[in-house]
């Protein structure tokens, strides 16, 4: 009997699927790529998959795969990048060893340097055998090259086809060619780097740090005479230089200290600060966090661009993980650490200093508004929140990471991850304060969407900026100018009144109002942000026309820049409660996207219902103007509706769907 029961339960245990879901990888500014936060081997999903103190990394020729030495367990490992970071042994029997041949019987000896070769081969230094091994990924074997090496850095130029490699020990750079397998020294002991440590290719250009001094060079072969002579030209000065990368031509230094990664692209070298979903690292580093990166001297790191998206970084040895492989991203987050930060039409987007190129995979999102979209304090007592009852406060004290924008992208992301979509989603942010969104939309947004591959413009609307109407000459699109006609504005208030609707609204407004209108700027002007005329279902018809005309003519030149690998980009509107404003303010823009035919999000019931839950969710000054917990409510909310409305792509595994 109980061996029946024992069957029974092995058939249940066989025919009910195991409770749990596949995690994609996720997209946001520092992520995981593969492995966990103890030491171990196993092969698998990417955050399951287990390695032990991962050091070298390397790209193969497509971005597709990144190879991993994975020191301590005596193993080459790859990560499928098109296969959700799926993690595989490529070579090792996982006993250290010397072994040639077949990559299932071959064996290494602490491997910490990888380099893809040209011919689909890989490098590997096996620091365990001071060997330099060949991996033929097309035969799968394993083969040694001659000779006995001790090397720190090593990078390879296919120019030449040719390893070259820095020995800190014998102070030396050097050129291994592979087709002869020869090796020249092309520096030695050299006064200006006495110590040559890391090593980087940008382009066809070689670059050399020294294990002390703080000068990078590049290293300048000159061909021309009968030998070949060798000179340094000075790049940039930096310090405890580990590695170093090259993303868009711009060079960038792992290093150990308190700065873990700098930019050299200029004499000094420049500082890179992480951005995290709670501000920058440098600004949060207090004892109750975790270091987040902390390289020691002299211990073997990976620092490698990812080869698919600028500004993108992959690394191993991070104190926080020192057993995974993780990203980290370049997007100047101290220069736009402040949500308040401005820029001239037409430049750069208002947040973070995303690449122009949109990186494969990625679905683009520009989200513009008023003052609600970029201000979001955290109303908090002490610094940098101590002033925040003022406008001068709210203003500035406040993070670029707490808006709704960072909080939609951060949101989808985690979406898509924990739901198995392969879509990757960037929010771009753009806003004007005190101006209506219609009233800027047509002449900034446009070129930002051409520049930056935008797929969908996401628009806070609240009040329509008919007064432009009013106050500006009308363009032949039946649309006014954008900017200021001083001129125009002498003349009175009937003589600046465009045939049309705008000519209507205005007849309707002289019989209702009794008094004389001729020097008011606009109709309207006695009431706050002129919402008397918005309210007036007199007013209505006309007001939908002039607002949706601006809407329709932004829809159509932002589908103008329709992208060779996707849909045109298209607009989306939506609305978020605002305490200055009235509830009748959902309502018409609700009518203008269903005559306009422009898809449209209300947030109304669900903030109302669920505003108090995230209380304080408005500021207790200046209009009520959302703080960061209803940035967190908005950005909660959009992404939901975005999914559920089918209004971003949001493809599920074949197995997920219904």
């Amino acid at each position: 009997m109980k061996s029946f029961y024992l069957i029974i339960k092995m058939i249940l245990v066989l025919l009910i699927p195991a409770l749990g879901r596949a995690v994609s990888p996720m997209d946001y500014y520092n992520n995981l790529v593969a492995g966990g936060f103890y030491p171990g081997y196993r092969d698998g999903a990417f955050a399951l998959a287990r390695f032990n103190n991962p050091t070298g990394l390397a790209y193969d020729d497509t971005g597709d795969k990144l190879y991993v030495a994975d020191t301590n367990n005596h193993r080459i490992r790859v990560i499928d990048l098109n296969n959700d970071n799926n993690v595989e042994t490529l070579a090792g029997s996982g006993e250290p060893g010397n072994a040639d041949g077949l990559f299932e019987k071959a064996s290494f000896g602490a491997p910490v340097r990888l380099a893809f070769l040209s011919g689909n081969r890989l490098a590997v230094f096996d620091q365990g055998n001071n060997l330099m091994r060949i991996l033929n990924l097309a035969t799968r074997k394993v083969s040694t090259v001659p000779g006995n090496f001790t090397l720190w850095d090593m990078a390879y130029r296919s120019q030449d086809d040719s390893l070259y490699f820095t020995d800190t020990a014998q102070k030396s750079l050097s050129r291994l060619d592979l087709k002869t397998m020869a090796v020249t020294v092309v520096l030695s002991k050299d006064p200006s780097v006495p110590a040559p440590q890391a090593l980087c290719l940008c382009g066809d250009k070689i670059y050399v740090a020294d294990r002390d001094l703080p000068t990078v060079y590049e290293v300048v072969q000159d061909n021309a005479g009968k030998e070949k002579t060798v000179s340094l030209k000075e790049v940039s000065q930096s310090g405890n230089i580990l590695e170093m990368a090259c993303s868009d031509g711009v060079l960038y230094a792992l290093q150990s200290g308190s700065i873990p990664i700098a930019r050299l692209d200029s004499p000094k070298a420049k500082p890179v600060t992480m951005g995290t979903v709670w501000g920058l690292l440098v600004d949060n580093n207090h004892p109750g966090t975790e270091t987040f990166f902390n390289y020691m001297p002299g211990l073997p790191v990976g620092f490698v661009s990812d080869p698919n998206e600028s500004k993108k970084f992959i690394v191993t040895g991070a104190s926080i993980r020192p057993h995974s492989i993780l990203n980290i991203k370049d997007y100047d987050f101290d220069l736009y650490y402040k949500a308040y930060a401005n820029s001239e039409p037409g430049t750069v987007v208002m947040d973070y200093a995303y690449p122009a190129e949109k990186p494969k995979g990625t679905y683009r999102i520009f989200l513009v508004g008023d003052s609600r979209t970029y201000v979001a304090p955290k109303v908090v007592p002490g610094p940098p929140y101590s002033d925040t009852n003022t406008f001068s406060g709210i203003f500035s004290n406040t993070l670029r990471s707490d808006t709704m924008a960072k909080q939609l992208e951060l949101f989808l992301n985690t979406q898509a991850a924990f739901k198995g979509v392969k879509t990757h989603y960037e929010v771009l942010e753009w806003n004007r304060k005190g101006e209506a969104f219609p009233s800027y939309a047509n002449y900034e947004l446009p070129p930002i969407v051409k520049k930056y591959h935008i797929d969908m413009v996401l628009g806070l609307v609240g009040h329509t900026g008919y007064m432009d109407y009013f106050m500006k000459p009308v363009t032949k699109e039946g649309i006014p100018i954008y900017g200021v006609d001083a001129e125009f504005m002498l003349k009175p208030l009937s003589k600046r009144v465009p045939s049309g609707p705008a000519a209507d609204l205005y007849a309707i407004y002289k019989k209702k109002v009794k008094t004389d209108t001729e020097k008011y700027t606009y109709p309207g002007q006695e009431s706050a942000w002129g919402f008397s005329i918005m309210q007036d279902p007199d007013y209505a018809k006309d007001l939908i026309e002039m607002t949706g005309r601006r809407m329709e003519l932004l829809s159509e030149k932002i589908q103008g820049y329709r992208s060779s690998d996707g849909p045109a980009p298209k607009l989306v509107l939506f609305h978020a409660p605002f305490r200055a404003w009235p509830d009748f303010v959902a309502d018409f823009w609700r009518d203008l996207s269903v005559q306009y035919h422009i898809p449209y999000i209300d947030l109304t019931e669900a903030y109302d219902a669920l505003s108090i839950s995230y209380y304080p969710a408005a500021t207790r000054c200046c209009d009520g103007h959302y703080t960061a917990y209803g940035s967190y409510l908005i950005g909660y909310l959009l992404s939901q509706y975005l999914v559920d409305d089918n209004l971003v792509p949001f493809e599920k595994p074949i197995h997920d769907k219904k």
